[in-house]
């Protein structure tokens, strides 16, 4: 459930690049669900977007925010999905960029909907900032032939000088995520820009220490190309 425009610059073109790539697409369709929010954006603007998203994903559903901070954008999410009856959400951002072999993510997806996880990083992190002797110390799971989930916290990802939490994108409990990371709290400064939200569900990762996952693939990479804005 990305956030489209939030920081007040032009993401379309960000649209135009995620229409054309075949995995991006595919892996949506794996889904039970899938959602796209807009934040502080034109109603005729959304509307073009979502045309152009509902081309190749005729089953998305959008929601725009207007007039709001971006927490309580998340908040009003989460509220909804737990309406709907859905227990766990994956949140892919715009600038999200699918890297990995679909056939390795499926199993990883199809692993986390059935078996006890809380949240899971699908990140670089494990691959980029987790030493090959660092992972051999934590205790893993055999997902596939060399596929593994490895059992980390947010206490392992500060020790490789990395947030204890971030937006990058994960697999998630929704229960877990607001007892642990966005909690009403958090939900109680309005943060209004990404920056400052994350920098305080970073201090709720550490404080916590939660489950953070990882898997030895790299499946999402995110690039901020657009740059830093102002919700």
């Amino acid at each position: 459930f990305p956030s489209h425009d939030s920081d007040g610059k032009d993401r379309e073109f960000l649209i135009d690049y995620f229409i054309k790539n075949k995995d991006q697409i595919e892996i949506r369709k794996m889904f039970d669900l899938h959602m796209y929010t807009f934040h502080n954006i034109e109603v005729e603007k959304s509307k073009r977007i979502a045309t152009k998203i509902k081309s190749v994903l005729p089953h998305t559903q959008f929601l725009l925010y207007k007039n709001m901070t971006f927490s309580e954008t998340i908040k009003r999410q989460l509220d909804l999905l737990e309406s709907k009856g859905i227990t766990d959400l994956i949140w892919i951002q715009d600038d999200d960029f699918f890297t990995g072999e679909l056939n390795d993510f499926q199993k990883i997806y199809n692993y986390y909907k059935h078996n006890e996880i809380n949240h899971l990083n699908i990140g670089i992190y494990c691959e980029k900032n987790f030493s090959k002797d660092k992972k051999e110390s934590y205790d893993k799971i055999e997902v596939d032939d060399n596929l593994f989930i490895y059992k980390t916290r947010a206490c392992d990802f500060q020790d490789n000088n990395l947030f204890g939490m971030d937006n990058s994108p994960f697999i998630c409990s929704i229960k877990y995520l607001r007892e642990k990371i966005y909690t009403n709290e958090v939900f109680s400064f309005n943060h209004f820009n990404a920056y400052d939200l994350e920098g305080h569900i970073n201090i709720n990762g550490k404080k916590n220490n939660i489950e953070r996952y990882i898997v030895n693939r790299v499946f999402f990479e995110p690039h901020n190309i657009v740059g830093m804005g102002v919700s």
